[in-house]
């Protein structure tokens, strides 16, 4: 018996010109697959390029972020534009001097001079300041020795923002609202809340030390204008002094001031050079000649030095 046929099973029953169109129809079926492979590997790079390009455009963004923060900070509420920078009740050596009020003031050569030269940002500064507060403002609101503060951004822990920014705050205080600098200079220096007081602790080869910030560690910005405003500083100018820190007009100030403490032959030697150095009438004094951290100590020796027992 014959077998049967299944339809279009059989080439031999085609003729040529159905095997023609037969392979016509492969061919046509072919591109069509061809053509939407092309079509989907096509939608498949677009998307793929999109997800890239937005992973760089992230990436920029957060890199120009972190630079911007670096630089400007957190201004927090305070945004008014900066004052020019141009310095007032400011000497010519960058040193600040005040008055029995605490106000920026002109020098008194009748009086005996004590400059202290410091950093917001130094460890034994922040303590030899904030030990000897209560007999500098003693001897400074008796009127029998003149103080005169420098104001320095050489810090010594790895924090340069808040070093720079610190040590700006103090000439623009001085210069816009210099009845409340040394009010302002106490507090940037004060052990408990005060610029170094807040920089956070950090484990180093097994030790908890202080320092090497981040940009958006303390101290900010918005952090120096809230000193500002807790020791009366008038409104105007806490509000712009964000913009003032953060200002590269201003931060020339900090850092000329910096340089010409490192210049100064007298006060920078080349074996006693750093932060804090004390001196009497142009004279370096060392720690165990002024006691230190005591506060006694310290103000045992203004006494000598006020009554003119040691110069």
């Amino acid at each position: 018996m014959t077998p049967k046929q299944t339809p279009g099973m059989n080439g031999a029953k085609l003729t040529k010109v159905q095997r023609a169109e037969q392979r016509q129809e492969k061919a046509r079926i072919l591109r069509e697959q061809e053509a939407k492979r092309r079509l989907r590997n096509r939608v498949l790079m677009i998307v793929a390029c999109v997800v890239v390009l937005a992973v760089v455009v992230f990436a920029v963004v957060k890199i120009i972020a972190a630079s911007n923060a670096a630089k400007n900070g957190d201004p927090g509420s305070y945004r008014a534009a900066a004052k020019p920078a141009v310095l007032a009740n400011v000497g010519d050596d960058f040193g600040i001097t005040v008055d029995t009020n605490g106000a920026a003031a002109a020098r008194d050569s009748s009086l005996p001079q004590v400059d202290i030269y410091s950093n917001a940002t130094c460890p034994h500064c922040m303590q030899l300041e904030s030990a000897v507060d209560p007999a500098v403002n003693k001897y400074m609101k008796a009127g029998t020795v003149q103080f005169t503060f420098y104001p320095l951004a050489t810090d010594p822990v790895g924090c340069e923002p808040q070093s720079v920014w610190a040590t700006t705050a103090d000439f623009y205080i001085a210069t816009y609202a210099p009845e409340q600098f040394a009010a302002f200079h106490e507090q940037v220096m004060n052990a408990k809340d005060g610029v170094y007081a807040q920089i956070p602790e950090k484990t180093q080869a097994g030790q908890t030390i202080k320092g090497y910030c981040k940009a958006t560690d303390p101290v900010q910005p918005r952090d120096l204008a809230e000193f500002a405003k807790r020791v009366g500083v008038p409104s105007d100018v806490v509000n712009s002094l964000p913009a003032a820190v953060t200002s590269a007009e201003w931060r020339k100030v900090a850092e000329s001031a910096t340089q010409a403490f490192l210049a100064n032959e007298k006060v920078c030697l080349s074996d006693q050079c750093g932060t804090p150095t004390v001196t009497l009438n142009g004279r370096i004094v060392g720690s165990t000649e002024y006691g230190g951290n005591n506060s006694a100590a310290f103000e045992a020796w203004l006494e000598k030095v006020a009554t003119g027992k040691v110069r």
